[in-house]
């Protein structure tokens, strides 16, 4: 995601532990700082909150909403970009492993670094969608 990176951000925290909500309190405002958070919100662990970027941790769930933060068609169409790209080095790694001149003048290790990449843009590709 393409935020800019002094734009200050809202946390928020759902199910917070009393330890955890403890040591956000303690800390309030390093964290602020250090973050640049624009304000920190504990939220009651049945509350829905808004659409956010979510990172469970221990003790708490950490909600970033993204309202006001990108632009839904930038965004998409960035991702869109990416899985083109993607998409282009698979069928690109496909037709090199395809081609029986190269699978039979290159060096084992060289095919076997192509299947890696071919495997780790295959899972990137899958988690693009």
């Amino acid at each position: 995601m393409n935020i800019a990176p002094g734009k200050p951000l809202e946390l928020l925290l759902r199910g917070c532990s009393a330890d955890a909500e403890r040591r956000v309190n303690e800390n309030r405002g390093f964290l602020q700082t250090l973050a640049r958070l624009e304000s920190i919100t504990v939220l009651p662990a049945d509350d829905k909150g808004p659409v956010s970027v979510t990172k469970i941790i221990d003790g708490a769930e950490l909600l970033i909403p993204m309202a006001g933060l990108i632009n839904k068609e930038d965004e998409l169409a960035r991702l869109a970009k990416e899985v083109a790209k993607i998409e282009g080095e698979i069928s690109r790694i496909e037709n090199k492993l395809a081609n029986e001149g190269f699978v039979a003048r290159a060096p084992e290790a060289v095919i076997a670094k192509e299947r890696e990449k071919l495997e780790g843009y295959a899972r990137s590709e899958s988690e693009a969608d």
